[in-house]
Parts: structure tokens; sequence; C-alpha cells
């Protein structure tokens, strides 16, 4: 087997997310009680300099809360409606762009350096779905290096007390890859994002399942698919999809939550003929999942059903 198909504790084994955060705040409001800041801070060593990753931190200022990192899909910066409903709930947000520059950044976006110009989502090419040399040179790699360059900058806070992930769509599937090698979160929440990117229009249910393998499938299954972080996953985990959603594997997401760790709270939920978004009810799970294993309340969560046949 080639070098270069690597697993995810292969691909992760070395990495140092412990290089100084280098912080600049660029600019400073408030909103209502809360303090809200627009940041830059450093990211992994590339060789030929490190990424600025930019940011929304939003707090109360003068007290410890727990704080959730919010991923948000493609080409999309994180609403502060939804940090705000964070905020509201008892927690600080960290809102974070990992997708570099993009069709609407308005200037404000992540700074990749050159040798992976590739991480800005304007300029993917092939780096956003194949694995060429290896996983490493892969979009996917920068954006979770960022998001675990994310973690340390907010568990550096003085006023955090823990940290959650909040991954939606394009940002769940990094979620993934942070809940599987990244101990240091509490929990993860993942919004419509269950991997088997590389059978993007084989689907289960069809004749035509399959897909042709070679060296490089390998590689991109082995090291950037979001199924193959399940099993590293540890931390309590909820899973909330969409039933007719084309953008993600929907058919398959069950396939990814049963390789979650054993060890995992593993809780998942399905908005039924919903595209695009969950329903009302999933959100407020999520928030209660957020409560209990974030926030630590006494709360009873629902178990998966244990299916049975009967004479």
């Amino acid at each position: 087997m080639s070098a270069n198909i690597m697993s995810p504790l292969t691909l992760w084994k070395d990495f140092d997310f412990q290089l100084p955060l280098q912080e600049s705040v660029i600019r400073e409001t408030r909103i209502l009680e809360y303090k809200v800041k627009e940041i830059y801070f450093s990211g992994r060593d590339t060789g030929e300099g490190r990424p600025r990753i930019f940011a929304n931190y939003s707090y109360l200022e003068g007290v410890k809360r727990p704080a959730v990192i919010i991923l948000p899909d493609f080409e999309k910066a994180a609403e502060f409606e939804l940090a705000a409903e964070f905020l509201k709930r008892g927690y600080n947000v960290l809102a974070v762009d990992y997708c570099g520059e993009r069709e609407d950044s308005e200037g404000k976006f992540t700074v990749y350096p050159e040798n992976v110009d590739y991480a800005n989502y304007k300029r993917r090419g092939r780096a956003f779905s194949y694995a060429e040399p290896s996983a490493k040179e892969t979009c996917w790699y920068e954006w979770t290096a960022a998001a675990r360059y994310a973690v340390s900058y907010l568990l550096s806070k003085e006023e955090t007390l823990s940290a959650a992930v909040f991954g939606i769509r394009g940002g769940g599937e990094i979620a993934w890859k942070l809940a599987g090698t990244d101990d240091r979160i509490k929990c993860c929440v993942i919004v419509s994002a269950s991997g088997w990117e590389a059978y993007r229009g084989a689907f289960k249910y069809s004749e035509n399942n399959s897909i042709e393998m070679d060296e490089e499938r390998y590689r991109w299954i082995a090291g950037v698919d979001s199924q193959s972080y399940a099993q590293y996953v540890k931390v309590p985990l909820y899973f909330a999809g969409c039933t007719n959603d084309g953008e993600y594997s929907s058919d398959r997401a069950r396939d990814t939550l049963a390789r979650v760790n054993a060890e995992a709270r593993c809780l998942f939920d399905f908005s039924p003929d919903f595209s695009r978004c969950i329903d009302m009810r999933s959100y407020k799970s999520a928030c209660l999942f957020l409560d209990k294993y974030l926030k630590g309340k006494d709360l009873e969560l629902c178990e998966a059903p244990e299916p049975a046949v009967t004479a």
C-alpha cells in the first residue's frame, strides 16, 4: 500500500496546534451587553508562512462561560443571528471563516500562504475533491487545521470554560474531522454532513451505487471522507439532517453514524420533507444537547431506538 494512503491518525499524528496565536483585533463593537470582535489569529506553519484566520468573537465580558465554535457552510459567513441565539442561551461564540477568499468576502477573510492557495474556496480547483498527492494537499486538510487553531484560540481566552463545535453542511464535514482528531472539544453538533463525498452521485439505494476505485480514491476515502473519522470520535455527537437534501449523502448518513466509536454518545435526528435546513424541533434538540454536554445540565435525552422483530 502506498505511503500516501493515510488514515486520520497518520495524517494528523504530528500536527502542531500550539504555535503562538498572534491575535489582531481589527474592529470591536457592542451589541446589547455583548462584546463583538472581528479578529485575526495565526494557524499552522505551511512551510511558506502561516494562515491568518479571520473570525468573529462574541462574548459576555468578565464572565466565564462555555463557548461554541460555528463552522458555516461553504461561501457563507456565519450570520450573527445564529451567534446571537447561542449568546442568549449562555454561550460565547467564535464564528470562523475557513474558506478564505470567496465571491462575497467583502475584504474580510482568512488569508492563506501562496503554497496552499487552493484553500481559498474561490480557487479550490482539484484540491477540493481529489487527494493529490495525498490527503494533506487538500482544501479539507487546511480547513480542518484552521478549525483546530480556532479551538486553540477559544481555549486561550480567560472567559472560556470549555468549547464545542457546531458545523453546518460544509462546516459539518470539517466538524467530523475535528471531532475525530481533537480531544479538547467537549461535544459536537453536525448539520447535514455525513461524508461519502467520493460516492457523490452513486446513491446507496440506486442500481449504480459503486465507484471506480484507484489509488487516489483510496487516499481520499482514507484521509478525507468523514465516515473514516467517525470511528475516532470520542466526544458526544449530535447529528441533524434532512431527508430531501441532495447536497449531502443523506442516504448514507446512518452508515457514518454506525461507525462512531461505541464509547461516544451519538444521537441523531432527521427533519422529514426538509431540504437545506433542519426543522425547529431538531434545532431545539441540538440546543438541549449542548446544554447537557457543554453546560453540564441534568437533562434526559432520548436513546436511539433498538429495532426488533417479534412473532
